[in-house]
Order: C-alpha cells, then structure tokens, then sequence
C-alpha cells in the first residue's frame, strides 16, 4: 500500500489507534509526523497513537523464525502506557502464512499473558479461526473486520 493511501486512511479515521503491517520504517516515521502522532516501529509493524495515551515502555521483539527459514523474521511490537489514566498495551504482529504461524501464535500469546488487564492486538494473519481461538481464552473479544483483526481485552472488575 502507498503511502498517499495510508495517509488517506489515517486522515479518514478518527481512531485513537492506528497499526500499519508491512510498511517500512521510514513512511511509519514520516505518516507519524504528518498526522502529528506518537509511533514505535519493529519489523514491518508500526503503531501510531494520538491525544491521551502516555507511553511507559516499547518492547520490539521478534516473532520466532521458522526452522528452515532462519533468516526469515517477522518483527512484533508492544507499547504499554496510559491512556484514560488506566493502563494500556498495544501489540502489533504479523503472522506466517503457512504452518509455522502457530509457533509465533504461542510466542505473541505468552507476552499477552504478562501484558496488563487492557491491551489491544492488532493482528494480520492468515487464518481468522486460528486467531479468534488464539486469543479468545486470554479475554480477547473480536472488534475490527478480517483480515487485519483488532482485538481487545478490557478490564474486569
């Protein structure tokens, strides 16, 4: 996707977050300053944030490689902070399109496990089934249309 398109997307969207999959460092750099917002980039994923959200720590990882393909890195991000005065973590990843998606399913589930009661993931992946389960027992509810699913977890309690 161009970046004229994006920049069109994010001008049209009144969301306070915006995930980009598959873009280079840097358009996530120059679409973030164009629109005036916060932005943490690994690996093809970016985050881009505007108004209240407050970042305390960006973790950029990277999903883990496929046995036979060692060089073969997808990055996945996570931004936690405030927003609303509450706590807040943001995880973007980028899942195989083959068999191999499951083991970077089981790295991504771990670091929601230790992720707070609120968190968002946004995720581009392959098979809509294999993520609605992924997620779905940690708390995660489905809130944006395939194939580049949001899901969120609120707090309890």
């Amino acid at each position: 996707m161009s970046r004229r398109h994006l920049a069109e997307r994010i001008a049209a969207s009144a969301a306070p977050f915006i995930c980009l999959h598959g873009v280079d460092e840097g358009d996530a750099f120059a679409l973030a300053t164009q629109f005036a917002c916060g932005w943490a980039y690994r690996g093809g994923e970016a985050l881009l944030w505007r108004g209240a959200f407050r970042v305390q720590h960006v973790y950029d990882r990277y999903l883990p490689a496929p046995p036979t393909r060692p060089l073969e890195r997808r990055g996945v991000l996570e931004v936690v902070g405030t927003w609303n005065d509450a706590p807040l973590a943001l995880v973007a990843a980028r899942f195989a399109r083959d068999r191999f998606a499951m083991r970077e399913w089981r790295a991504v589930r771990a670091m929601l496990r230790r992720a707070c009661a609120r968190a968002i993931l946004f995720a581009d992946a392959a098979s809509e089934r294999v993520a609605r389960i992924g997620v779905a027992d940690l708390g995660f509810t489905v809130r944006a249309p395939w194939p580049n699913a949001i899901f969120v977890r609120e707090a309890t309690g």
